[in-house]
């Protein structure tokens, strides 16, 4: 999904924004925002927004040792989920279909996004969590997921962000006691990407403890496919099938060809509008439909 105007002004608005939380001089954000401007006019037209932010992102770097600045957000959302992992376990087990249950909470999961959000609501996230039962799947994509679980054999879950990786080990529990045949590789961020996962979240969570995970070797906050890491690149193209968490990966990989499933909350109102549903609701849909 190439990146489109709205994407753009997005970035550009985050770009100052973030400059501005290291620099208040004009001269130092004028010479920065020129940059900006300059990789935005310089980049392909099929280039999608998480491609295009990794490389604003990086003239940041250079710039300020910014490190990880949602560090202490990425804890204390991994630390947050776990303590209501076993209330989650439960609440699926109850359920009429443990899968279905799974898979929405993993869905409602993706609000965790300093991304798409300039903060999480934490009484907005325990909402959902509250009323995960209510988020719609479509129906066709589910029956055709299912069938993926009950004749696949590998499938690559591609994780988006921290905190919300709890769900996601929730749900890859859940598959491996539904569907104990499918083999299931995790990849996570190469890198520093906003607050999405990385391999230390992925040990954090003790997702590395009940299945393999790997790094994708980028800090673009998707997945973008000819950039990422010869492993991971094996990996998806190895795949039967492909479950893809959260907005960046769907950018990145959308129209790819792939038999991936994407999983995620519409939060900005570019996805809003493209799928006319109501901010914060779900969606699960198939690329090969």
């Amino acid at each position: 999904m190439k990146a489109n105007l709205t994407c753009i002004n997005c970035m550009l608005e985050k770009a100052e924004r973030n400059y501005m939380n290291y620099d208040q001089n004009e001269d130092g954000l004028l010479h920065f925002m020129k940059q900006v401007y300059g990789e935005i006019a310089n980049a392909h037209v099929m280039d999608t927004a998480p491609l295009i932010y990794s490389k604003i992102n990086a003239i940041l770097e250079e710039k300020f040792d910014i490190g990880d600045p949602f560090y202490a957000g990425k804890r204390h959302y991994n630390q947050f989920l776990l303590m209501k992992e076993t209330e989650i376990h439960q609440r699926i087990q109850a359920a009429d279909d443990q899968l279905m249950s799974a898979l929405q909470f993993a869905m409602i999961g993706n609000l965790i996004d300093f991304g798409a959000m300039d903060e999480v609501d934490e009484e907005k996230l325990e909402d959902l969590i509250e009323q995960a039962g209510d988020q719609t799947l479509d129906h066709r994509t589910f029956v055709d997921f299912r069938r993926e679980l009950e004749l696949g054999h590998k499938l690559v879950y591609l994780t988006d962000n921290a905190g919300e990786i709890v769900f996601d080990k929730i749900l890859i529990q859940t598959i491996q006691r539904l569907y104990p045949e499918i083999k299931i590789q995790v990849i996570v961020r190469g890198g520093v990407a906003l607050n999405d996962a990385l391999m230390e979240d992925a040990e954090e969570v003790g997702l590395t403890e009940i299945v393999p995970v790997m790094g994708n070797g980028t800090k673009i906050p998707g997945t973008q496919l000819g950039v990422i890491n010869q492993e991971a690149q094996d990996a998806i193209d190895s795949a039967d099938f492909i479950l893809s968490k959260g907005q960046g990966n769907f950018e990145s990989l959308s129209e790819t060809g792939r038999n991936i499933y994407f999983l995620f909350l519409c939060k900005c109102q570019l996805f809003v509008d493209r799928f006319q549903m109501k901010q914060f609701q779900g969606i699960f849909i198939k690329e090969l439909s």
